[in-house]
């Protein structure tokens, strides 16, 4: 229930937001209809576009090289990510070994006090270890 509810507020909120971005983008593109000339020196090429588009455009390659950017900053943290899941999934696997042995261990004898520890020890204390 509170994860319906949360996806309503989050779709209410971005028309919230978007409709009126979306507005003034349209109000901005229509006020700034005139061409503007973009020349790039010292070659000969030039363009002629409305305001609007060069804006947008800047905009949108404003976005996309801060989101490349952040995917840079992040690929360590990322790699990390991956290692440590490799590791949780291996000590998971671990566990259920431990947890399969552990009956198999316990139902052999037991150890005499003083006595060097039996599987079912060892796998118990390995267990606790690593749950800890």
């Amino acid at each position: 229930m509170a994860e319906g509810r949360g996806a309503t507020i989050k779709k209410i909120l971005s028309w919230l937001i978007g409709v009126p971005v979306l507005a003034g983008a349209v109000l901005f593109a229509l006020a700034n209809r005139a061409t503007l000339t973009l020349s790039f020196w010292p070659s000969q090429y030039a363009l002629t576009l409305p305001a609007f588009v060069i804006v947008f455009a800047a905009l949108l390659i404003g976005v996309a090289v801060g989101g490349f950017a952040a995917w840079l900053a992040f690929g360590r943290k990322r790699a990390l990510l991956r290692e440590r899941a490799r590791e949780v999934r291996r000590l998971e696997g671990e566990i259920e070994d431990l947890k399969r042995r552990l009956p198999a261990a316990e139902s052999g004898a037991e150890a005499a006090p003083g006595a060097p520890a039996n599987d079912a020890d060892t796998a118990r204390r390995q267990l606790v270890a690593i749950q800890n």
